[in-house]
Order: structure tokens, then sequence, then C-alpha cells
């Protein structure tokens, strides 16, 4: 009684399926799949992964699930007669065209997407990040390290991978603008007005 009352005895420890165990193996190699592949283009120079390096990436994931996953690369004739120029001046004067990709998951079988939750992801693709006629020199600006600029781009393509690995009940749709921001005579400058899809 009281303060020495015996504590109740804990529930019986749950005893694992051969089915819940290969579930969670599926899942965890699909997580880690993911997750390599996003550390993988991270890590890579960033004249390895260059915006047509990441569009190759998308079309391998999409040919890697064909019945679930399909893709559209944007060219930039295109992305300009969308009125995407907020986009369009970041690659102005790199000699590696943009890439607007744009990546749709909707699992086996599912006849109406609508049904589904809908989710969106989003992620920077900037391979690298120079700052154009702006550029990153002063102290801490990391230039070094500006080939990061694209971690968004690469969690969103890792994210992809084990999302339609696992088969999850969601209609997914990915976006990633990927360019590359380096100087030359048709730059960007500081003070230049460009027009977005917004028309601001």
């Amino acid at each position: 009684p009281g303060a020495f009352a015996k504590a109740a005895s804990p529930p019986p420890p749950l005893q694992p399926t051969a089915a819940s165990v290969a579930a969670a193996l599926a899942e965890g190699a699909a997580t880690a799949a993911g997750v390599t592949l996003t550390k993988q283009l991270v890590a890579a120079p960033p004249n390895v992964v260059t915006p047509t390096a990441l569009a190759e990436t998308a079309t391998l994931i999409a040919a890697a699930f064909p019945e679930t996953m399909s893709v559209k690369i944007l060219e930039e004739k295109e992305c300009r007669a969308m009125g995407m120029g907020a986009y369009l001046g970041v690659a102005e004067a790199s000699d590696e065209p943009p890439k607007f990709i744009h990546l749709t998951y909707t699992p086996l079988g599912v006849k109406d997407a609508s049904s589904l939750k809908k989710v969106a992801v989003v992620g920077k693709g900037l391979t690298f990040d120079s700052g154009g006629y702006n550029i990153k020199a002063g102290a801490g600006s990391m230039i070094e390290k500006m080939k990061f600029d694209m971690g968004g781009a690469a969690s969103v393509f890792g994210t992809m991978h084990a999302i339609t690995d696992m088969e999850l009940p969601l209609n997914v749709v990915a976006v990633v603008a990927a360019a590359e921001n380096m100087p030359s005579g048709g730059a960007t400058k500081p003070g230049d007005v460009v027009t977005s899809m917004a028309g601001k």
C-alpha cells in the first residue's frame, strides 16, 4: 500500500511477425536509398552536378519507377515563354542552361489522383552561386561552399525516390528550379529589373 505499492507490470514485448519485419526492412532500405542519393548529389563538385546533371538525375529516378513516376523538364525557351524572368535572370550569364524540373508521383492502381492527399515538395537547385556581379568575395561569404546551394534539390530527389520506393498512398509533386549563377557580360546586375511569372 501507499508508497510501497507494487509497480504495474510492463506490457509484454511485441512479437514481430515476418510481414512486419519485411515491411520495416523495406521502409529502411527505401529511406537509406533516398538519403544516399541526397548525400551523393551534395558531395559532388559543381562541375559534375550541373543543372543538366540534375535534370538527368530526375529522368533516371522517373525511369526507375515508370509506372508511378513521371518527369517533365522545361528548357530555357519554355521558361522564357512562361514569363519566368526572375528565375532565368539567375542563370543569364552561365554557360550551363537552366532546367526547370517537375516530378510527379501517383501510386500504382490509382485512377483518380484527386482522391489522395496532395503533397508538394520544392527544393532550391542552384548548383553554384557565385553571386554574379555581386560576387561572394567578402569575409565569411564561403564562396568555396556555394555548391551546397543545390542541397534543397538533392533533398527533393532523395525524398521522391524514397516515397516512390515505399509506394506511399500520396499524390506528390516535386519542383526544382535548377540553375548556375556565374558572372559574365550578360549577367544580371544589382539594380536590374526582372519580371516573375506573377507579373511582379
